[in-house]
């Protein structure tokens, strides 16, 4: 089916390019411009045929709306297990669990997601995944909270005082 859906989305863009260089001028003849304005059309109708065509990976149709309305499951990991977990500063509860999120969308992108792992032991440090508007959720998020900055003092200087 994406091999399908693929070739589809090659012919259109391959038909869109065709008909971007299609101006309907004064001086065509009746049946150049019924032509051009049926090319027009019918790349509209395959544009909507396309985007009504999207199929998740279990074979399920998808609904335009389902990249702002839909949830995404990402199962959230530590080591050690017991991190404190927010998700865009909500907490959630302790690693490992599985978080549900829905992106949202505000003016025709999706809304960014910040998980954090909060420490549970001293010498172990707040973790952070963003997931940009243009990113795709992840399925699975892990955090190792021993990773921290490093904090050593760094000489530059090269005249050996």
């Amino acid at each position: 089916m994406r091999i399908a859906k693929l070739v589809l989305c090659l012919c259109l863009t391959t038909f869109l390019s065709a008909c971007a260089g299609m101006r309907i001028k004064d001086t065509d003849n009746a049946g150049i411009k019924t032509g051009k304005i049926l090319a027009r059309t019918v790349l509209g109708v395959a544009t909507i045929g396309l985007s009504e065509m999207a199929i998740d990976d279990e074979g399920k149709k998808k609904d335009w709306k389902d990249a702002c309305t839909g949830k995404h499951s990402i199962e959230i990991i530590s080591d050690p297990s017991g991190a404190r977990i927010e998700v865009n500063d909500e907490f959630l509860g302790e690693a490992p669990l599985t978080a549900t999120v829905a992106r949202g969308c505000s003016s025709y992108s999706l809304n960014p997601v910040t998980i954090r792992a909060l420490p549970r032991e001293a010498g172990h440090c707040t973790q952070g995944k963003f997931i940009g508007s243009s990113d795709s959720v992840p399925r699975k998020v892990f955090f190792d909270m021993r990773l921290c900055p490093i904090n050593q003092k760094l000489d530059v200087n090269i005249n050996n005082e």
